[in-house]
């Protein structure tokens, strides 16, 4: 299945494990939204695999000029303010560039490096996230018992290139 939009395509890939959703990022900011219907308060883990193809060269998450992520999952649980509305989320990404374990702040959002092209990049990774545990960690409160939504994201506009990365196996999981 191809779905796309002036200046972005969401497609589904095959393997020979089966379909898995894709993304294409074309010079602009690819995203694809998720209803994963869940309580973190039961189901805190967020589990996923993913593979970057093509990361965006040079890209560094902590730069707002070369601010680009060939792969991401947002978690977004809130959207707070009285004129401007700021997302209130945690972003893990496969960073072209920062080691895994590196967090960036901007305001509200709170990214994540979990994978990293500094590790090597092409074949599946699995990725498991305590997004409660993480939330706690990073905003130092409780997080809300849903989050709005999990969006799948790739961007590379900054570095003015294509990214690509697959996506597959998004859930959340039980905690153990």
């Amino acid at each position: 299945m191809t779905v796309s939009g002036s200046k972005h395509v969401a497609r589904m890939g095959m393997d020979m494990f089966g379909p898995f959703p894709a993304a294409k990022q074309p010079i602009s900011t690819r995203e694809m939204e998720m209803d994963l219907i869940g309580n973190t308060r039961t189901h805190p883990v967020l589990s996923w695999d993913w593979r970057a193809i093509d990361l965006p060269a040079g890209a560094r998450e902590d730069d707002d000029s070369r601010n680009d992520s060939g792969a991401g999952v947002y978690v977004l649980f809130s959207i707070d303010g009285r004129f401007i509305k700021r997302p209130k989320a945690i972003k893990y990404v496969y960073s072209s560039t920062l080691p895994v374990g590196t967090v960036v702040t901007y305001g509200k959002l709170k990214v994540v490096v979990v994978s990293s092209a500094r590790n090597g990049a092409g074949d599946w990774e699995h990725i498991e996230r305590n997004v409660v545990e993480d939330y706690r960690r990073l905003f130092g409160d409780e997080p809300p018992a849903a989050p709005l939504y999990i969006r799948l994201w790739s961007d590379s506009d900054n570095m003015g290139v294509i990214s690509r990365a697959d996506f597959d196996n998004v859930m959340l999981l039980t905690g153990r």
